[in-house]
């Protein structure tokens, strides 16, 4: 006879939601900050140039950043249940 394996506790089930929604949110955070870098590029290559900044541009193109924050929040809204509407 092949044993059964065991059913996860509620205690587990709210361990790997949390773990999930951490992982998420930190990823987010990380998508956001290179957003950031991205505003402060643009607006640095708005100053005259003898206000600018020497730097390069980020690496990431700002639509990839825009699909990578809108597949999270939609992910964490799949996660807490919630409908993620367009616009």
């Amino acid at each position: 006879m092949t044993p059964v394996p065991p059913t996860p506790s509620l205690a587990d089930a709210a361990l790997a939601y949390l773990r999930r929604r951490r992982g998420l949110l930190v990823r987010l955070e990380r998508v956001e900050e290179a957003t950031r870098r991205w505003d402060a590029w643009e607006t640095n290559a708005r100053l005259p140039d003898g206000l600018r900044r020497t730097g390069r541009a980020p690496i990431l193109h700002r639509e990839g950043l825009d699909g990578l924050h809108r597949m999270l929040v939609e992910e964490l809204g799949r996660l807490d249940g919630v409908a993620v509407g367009d616009g």
